[in-house]
């Protein structure tokens, strides 16, 4: 009997989440967006974290070592294979994967026009 893992919410602290466009956040002209600093990690060098980095913390149980130089969810599969992600990592047909949620997360955290 599989266990279905719901998703009620994910919390982001906003002083530590990194978003959007590589310069700091930024509402000029272009209508580029970022927030945060450092490149878009689930947990980069200075401190910051993107959406999935959050979610891996609250909704996975990872620490923050875990997690640190992590750019996907697919990277801490890499040194964590005992530790499945089931509601961002799923077990393809030879490999893991990515979730439908983890590439939509990936891709509205990346945004530069939200």
């Amino acid at each position: 009997m599989s266990e279905e893992v719901k998703i009620s919410e994910v919390i982001i602290d906003r002083s530590k989440w990194r978003c959007g466009a590589e310069r700091a956040y930024s509402l000029g002209d272009d209508d580029e967006i970022s927030h945060g600093k450092g490149d878009t990690m689930l947990l980069n060098d200075e401190g910051y974290k993107c959406c999935l980095g959050f979610a891996c913390e609250q909704l996975g149980g990872c620490s923050e070592d875990e997690l640190h130089g992590c750019s996907v969810p697919m990277d801490f599969m890499d040194t964590h294979d005992d530790r499945m992600l089931p509601y961002l990592i799923e077990q393809g047909s030879v490999t893991y994967r990515s979730t439908r949620l983890t590439n939509s997360a990936m891709k509205y955290n990346d945004a530069t026009d939200l």
